[in-house]
């Protein structure tokens, strides 16, 4: 039988669709760059599943995701194997993965163990016999064969022993050996009567004649002849006993199942913020030797005693320590612990060159009274705070007036975080750390707010767009918006410079939100999707 290649058909969240070939042994599945088969999604794990495949069919095995893998619509137990059939849907996150290749009811090639050939399976059009049902029907094909054998014993033995014809036994000869018995007596004894024979133990096909002894009458004790014949018995017929036959024992190869090997995480660490310093040492006490900034790759070499910073080489084989908290990297990479350098000494005073000398203070003579009473002015009242949670001093001047009834009091106090900002041809987008969202602000006056489903780990650049001369192609979080989101590539434009770093405010209110915006000025973002500027 020829072999039946096993793919996946794969259909994503925006109704693209692609093949992917199933080589024989192990394929990984995830959103991280090192599997087989690299599918981007927040809602799959950076290693989330593994196909072991051989020229029987196919395996599919959770590697215990956080989101879960389903199978027909059923969620899988992690960390076990669950055999493919053709037409299974898996479902990984926003993907759906159409499974094509051998059904698991194949037919064996090659002579079967113990110089046996079993029997071809027939299955229909469409369906797989599973190992299971396969060793059933072989268990009562050798129940029923043995039931047969049993039988066929037993009936054997019937014929043997009460229907076969038993063979005529010749019959046995009695030989008389006459015994003379003398009795003594004082009496003459009349003549005897003819002696009788005793009848022999088996019975003669044909009477026999009885022979008659004649004796002459004397006077002398009488003697009586008396023949005892001996019978010889024939031999016993001892049935023979049909050794039976014991059906043989089929022996089916032990299938190998590879063990999954997971992958070496990477060294590599990216740092997360504007600019980090690096510092000759674990600790703020110590010099700083460089800079590295938003992005940037970095060596991970080690880390200190505390763990809370990492001994990195950078891109121009410089050494030094950054804080644990400014780089991203895999959880899962062993560091070993440096020993930090010797602090650096504490600074030398220097010691004053001169010594001033005080100067007696100038008399001033006392100021002339000038006073003119004023009569006082009368104050306004000061219009008391209406709300409970206090307004960021940021927002003050934007939220009086006509502003302040249209958003209402702060639902939160201001909060302050790091946030990335990028221009577009038309409008901007910010991303807020302290809730990995993303709002997209367009030049015709709508804004609208989405999730960073963005990890670290996925492609940087979400779709292969090409950028016009004197643009740029969003990437990251941003990038994952523009490209995914409908509507939001052709409302927005292309960006007109890489992406930024910043530390702004945000507020949210009753019917919206405020924010700062790198120049100073003030996002008003009402509930309704429209927004303004102030001032």
């Amino acid at each position: 039988m020829a072999d039946i290649q096993s793919k996946f058909t794969i259909v994503d969240a925006g109704g693209g669709v692609r093949e992917f070939v199933l080589p024989v042994g192990a394929t990984s599945i995830g959103h991280a760059e090192d599997n087989d088969l690299i599918l981007p999604g927040a809602e799959v794990a950076a290693h989330h599943a593994q196909v072991l495949c051989d020229p029987r069919g196919c395996r599919l095995v959770d590697l215990g995701s956080t989101y879960g893998t389903r199978i027909n619509g059923r969620e899988i137990s992690p960390n076990v194997a669950r055999r493919l059939r053709p037409g299974d849907v898996i479902e990984i996150g926003a993907y759906r993965l159409h499974y094509e290749g051998p059904a698991a009811g194949y037919e064996r090639s090659g002579p079967a163990a113990n110089g046996l050939s079993p029997k071809p399976v027939h299955l229909k059009e469409g369906q797989a016999m599973s190992p299971s049902r396969r060793q059933t029907i072989l268990l009562w094909i050798v129940g029923v064969l043995g039931v047969l054998v049993a039988l066929g014993i037993l009936g054997i033995a019937a014929w043997l022993l009460v229907l076969k014809p038993q063979p005529a036994v010749p019959p046995a000869v009695a030989t008389a050996t006459p015994t003379l018995v003398a009795l003594a007596t004082d009496t003459p004894v009349p003549p005897s009567p003819t002696p009788t024979l005793a009848p022999p133990t088996a019975t003669p096909t044909k009477p026999l004649p009885t022979p008659t002894a004649q004796v002459p009458p004397t006077e002398t004790p009488a003697a009586t002849v008396i023949a005892m014949p001996t019978a010889t018995p024939a031999p016993p017929i001892v049935p023979t006993a049909t050794p039976t036959a014991r059906p043989t024992q089929i022996i089916y190869p032990t299938p190998t199942f590879t063990p999954y090997v997971p992958p070496t995480p990477s060294p590599w660490g990216v740092i997360n913020r504007a600019t980090a310093n690096v510092r000759a040492g674990p600790g703020t006490i110590y010099p700083v030797i460089a800079q590295a900034v938003y992005g940037q790759y970095v060596l991970l070499l080690g880390q200190s005693a505390d763990l809370g910073w990492l001994y990195v080489q950078l891109q121009d084989g410089r050494l030094g320590w950054v804080a644990a908290y400014l780089v991203n990297r895999s959880p899962a990479l062993p560091l070993p612990i440096v020993p930090a350098p010797p602090p650096p000494p504490p600074p030398t005073p220097i010691p004053p060159t001169f010594t001033p000398t005080p100067r007696p203070p100038t008399p001033v003579p006392p100021p002339t009274s000038t006073f003119t009473p004023v009569p006082p002015t009368a104050t306004a009242t000061p219009t008391p705070y209406p709300c409970s949670i206090p307004l960021g001093a940021p927002f003050a001047s934007a939220w009086a007036g006509t502003v302040r009834s249209q958003l209402g009091c702060p639902s939160s106090p201001m909060v302050e975080t790091w946030t990335a900002v990028e221009r577009f041809q038309r409008g901007m987008m910010f991303w807020r750390e302290d809730q990995r969202m993303i709002y997209v602000i367009a030049s015709d006056m709508t804004w609208r707010k989405y999730v960073d489903n963005w990890i670290e780990g996925m492609p940087e650049y979400s779709c292969p767009d090409t950028p016009p001369p004197g643009l740029v192609k969003p990437k990251r979080g941003f990038g994952y918006v523009w490209c995914n989101q409908p509507g939001i590539k052709e409302l927005v434009g292309w960006a007109l410079e890489e992406e930024y770093g910043i530390t702004t405010q945000y507020q949210s209110f009753e019917g919206g939100e405020m924010l700062r915006a790198p120049d100073t000025s003030i996002y008003i973002l009402f509930r309704s999707g429209l927004w303004q500027r102030y001032p």
